[in-house]
């Protein structure tokens, strides 16, 4: 039986109008599975890759590209992106066009060696792979679940792709081995937002959250509070709920499934966290959405 060709799913943007575009792509690969199909010609791609392995072949060089990690690239002739056979792969993938590269290249002068050959120049040769930082990590899991407000989103998404790629293509200011206790902790905050968002349906707990950041359950605690302006739970409570309400309002599935998804055993907890969200039930919810639509 035939592999399902790799699945994406266009989150927004439009080369033409907004100067990038982001999908996520999420598969099993049951065989090596070309990915190239997915990139536009004429632009500037960043890869975040959640999950699997690919391999990066271009001339004489071969990149490979593990979970965690991420890839800058130009589609070109000769260049080839191949997912790994016999593994599930998840990552977001945003494509940048000559209308946001023309606002990069005004950014400052503190581009990497790599971007500034990219932003720069129309031919970008050499794919370039790199380990992703926790901040851009979560960053890109912020584009794979945007918030439900669709009014907003056009100008989160623009903000948003423009943090990415000021993460991913420029210098800090700050040079290495003078990182602050602030930008510890920042990091700290960021990977611990991106492990809960990871899987909303079996978050770690706060030890084993402490554990992945490198510090104490208690000052995580405090830490992540002063920070995101909530505490631990409550985030996890908005972001499962936020979840849900677009799987409402984008589904067919179940209340009681999506219930499930989002992390809830009990349909009577589910129903309570969601009415104090956004002030009405779940189906009272899913009811206003398709009247709007």
């Amino acid at each position: 039986m035939r592999t399902p060709p790799p699945k994406s799913e266009w989150l927004h943007g439009s080369l033409a109008q907004d100067g990038f575009r982001v999908q996520q792509i999420r598969f099993f690969a049951g065989r090596d599975e070309s990915l190239s199909q997915y990139l536009s010609p004429n632009t500037l791609a960043l890869a975040v890759v959640f999950s699997g392995h690919q391999s990066l072949v271009f001339r004489n060089t071969r990149l490979e590209v593990t979970a965690d990690h991420g890839a800058i690239l130009q589609p070109q002739s000769g260049l080839y992106w191949t997912a790994s056979g016999g593994r599930n792969h998840r990552m977001v993938l945003v494509e940048l066009g000559e209308k946001m590269l023309v606002r990069l290249r005004g950014m400052g002068d503190h581009a990497t060696p790599v971007s500034e050959e990219a932003l720069n120049h129309p031919l970008f040769l050499e794919p370039k792979e790199f380990t992703v930082p926790a901040s851009v990590l979560s960053l890109a899991q912020q584009l794979a679940t945007p918030p439900t407000h669709t009014a907003c989103l056009p100008v989160w998404y623009q903000a948003k792709v423009t943090e990415l790629a000021s993460l991913t293509l420029f210098k800090p200011v700050m040079q290495p081995g003078e990182t602050s206790t602030m930008e510890v902790n920042r990091e700290r905050v960021d990977k611990a937002v991106f492990l809960l968002e990871r899987d909303l349906e079996n978050p770690p707990t706060l030890q084993m959250l402490a554990r992945e950041v490198g510090c104490g359950p208690f000052y995580l605690s405090r830490l992540f509070a002063s920070q995101m302006g909530r505490t631990i739970p409550e985030l996890l409570r908005q972001r499962r709920m936020e979840l849900a309400a677009k799987l409402l309002s984008t589904s067919r599935e179940s209340i009681s499934n999506i219930a499930l998804r989002v992390g809830y055993e009990s349909f009577s907890a589910f129903t309570r966290g969601f009415v104090r969200e956004f002030g009405v039930t779940p189906s009272g919810y899913r009811k206003r959405c398709r009247q709007v639509a």
